[in-house]
């Protein structure tokens, strides 16, 4: 049984949760090739998912939280061998004050993700994801703030488990994090983002990539191509103009690393985005 229900149009968002228990609790393949406009997390608290198989694969088991950031691929189904997969999830538009909670390590090809401990943390994870669904049967007034309170508290936890687990929030990578943010689209080095983080050239680059699994400069390429997406997707702007935005001076360049990342030439993925929308 699949329960879902759109909420929150008239309140200025885009709300849609639910719990999936599909026949024999199985979930067939997702494919969504250009991801959605809107953020989707998903909270597996029983069974098993698969994930990117063709690409980049990994599983989401019991505990596990995975965000999908918009235009950001999504391609996943149960696990045939464990037989069936349980989980909460929602589809929502952030508020300004979520964007340091939205940063979750990468599991693969943009998929945010990160693994909740059993005991207390799960729990309240799980309690809040329910309330949250619960909620959004309810037709009042009152529905939006309350789901929202319940899915910060769910990205609170998240990212305190985040914190636990990874080696950025001690504070050495964090500068470097957020000067990336703002300068993404700059020419710069690994020892210039090292600067930021007060430590060596080769140490940045391999605390950089014990945290986050990549290198610096393949992370800040994945940065420029989600603010591509969003720019194909939100304006009209010529493949050029876009290419210089984030920093890359020749758009045949762009263009290849862009079609690398999505399976798609820029032109494609607005088009094909625009038939969506």
């Amino acid at each position: 049984m699949d329960i879902s229900v759109k909420k929150g149009a008239k309140f200025g968002l885009a709300w849609l949760a639910g719990s999936s228990f599909y026949a024999a609790d199985q979930h067939g393949l997702t494919s969504r090739p250009q991801g959605l406009n809107n953020w989707v997390l998903q909270y597996t608290f029983a069974g098993k998912s698969l994930n990117n198989e063709d690409q980049q694969p990994f599983a989401a088991m019991a505990g596990d939280i995975l965000l999908y950031p918009p235009g950001v691929r999504h391609f996943y189904r149960h696990d045939p061998d464990t037989g069936f997969w349980k989980h909460y999830w929602v589809y929502f538009s952030p508020t300004r004050r979520w964007s340091a909670l939205l940063r979750l390590p990468e599991r693969a090809h943009g998929v945010l993700g990160v693994s909740l401990p059993a005991g207390t943390m799960r729990r309240h994870v799980e309690e809040n994801m329910r309330q949250m669904v619960d909620l959004c049967l309810d037709i009042g007034p009152a529905f939006q703030p309350f789901a929202q309170n319940h899915l910060e508290l769910v990205l609170l936890w998240c990212h305190k488990a985040a914190a636990h687990q990874h080696p950025q929030d001690d504070g050495r990578l964090q500068a470097a994090l957020d000067w990336i943010s703002r300068n993404y689209a700059s020419i710069f080095r690994v020892e210039d983002l090292a600067r930021h983080a007060h430590v060596s050239g080769s140490r940045f680059a391999h605390l950089f990539r014990e945290a986050t699994g990549i290198s610096p400069m393949k992370y800040v390429e994945r940065i420029r191509i989600n603010k591509a997406r969003e720019l194909l997707a939100a304006t009209n702007w010529s493949i050029k103009k876009i290419a210089n935005e984030i920093g890359y001076g020749d758009p045949l360049y762009f263009s290849r690393i862009f079609s690398r990342h999505e399976n798609f030439s820029p032109r494609r993925y607005r088009s094909h985005w625009q038939k969506m929308s």
